[in-house]
């Protein structure tokens, strides 16, 4: 099996915070332009699953006659599955080394502030060229496969923001 070249990620690591857009994407998220990125480093790999979804939350307050408000917040969450990264890749256009994935986790671990931006066939998150989001990394999760001799890689991302 060969990776998708149009199913990828691409994480930005940039040493100062770049402040978004005021207007919400399609999505209800804000994005930066990565042009915009100070001293950025990058690193893209391909994937098998985006998953990019809201995440809200709600609120439910009781005021002292009894009426219910609830104050209810969405945040843009990505859960992204890789495809797997070889502990022998032999080909650059089909197989991801187990280089690559020491090189993002060196990006998500070398950088104060995280961007994302993500391509999932005929579709793009954040939608504008040119732009990405600005996230913190909730999780990294590897996993082994031995009789396969790779691992993946499962990371969610989450939106700075609530809209």
């Amino acid at each position: 099996m060969s990776a998708k070249s149009n199913w990828k990620v691409t994480v930005y690591g940039s040493a100062v915070n770049t402040t978004p857009g005021t207007t919400p994407d399609a999505y209800g998220m804000r994005t930066c332009a990565i042009t915009a990125l100070t001293s950025a480093t990058s690193a893209t790999y391909y994937i098998v699953k985006p998953e990019a979804k809201p995440e809200v939350n709600a609120e439910e307050i009781t005021d002292v006659g009894g009426e219910a408000v609830s104050y209810v917040t969405r945040r843009g969450t990505f859960n992204i599955q890789s495809f797997p990264f070889s502990y022998a890749a032999t080909s650059a256009a089909d197989l991801q080394d187990i280089d690559d994935l020491v090189t993002i986790a060196g990006v998500a671990t070398g950088q104060k502030h995280l961007y994302i931006r993500i391509e999932g066939g005929s579709r793009t998150w954040p939608s504008t060229a040119g732009t990405a989001y600005p996230v913190t990394l909730r999780s990294w999760d590897e996993s082994l496969n031995v009789q396969q001799g790779n691992r993946t890689l499962a990371a969610v991302f989450a939106h700075k923001y609530r809209s």
